[in-house]
């Protein structure tokens, strides 16, 4: 039983590392530059505020 608590710590341990290592994941930049090279998309018509919706 000691072994298998030890590792969940540590994959709560990896978790945190992962989350690090995500800017340097080709996919996470390859999402990031999509995103940024997309241009945002309104979800009322143009002519409407997002702010009145909220």
């Amino acid at each position: 039983m000691k072994s298998g608590k030890k590792d969940d710590s540590k994959e709560k341990g990896q978790a945190p590392k992962e989350a690090k290592n995500a800017e340097l994941d080709p996919r996470f930049a390859a999402t990031v530059k999509k995103m940024l090279d997309t241009p945002p998309k309104p979800y009322k018509k143009e002519g409407q505020n997002i702010k009145d919706s909220d």
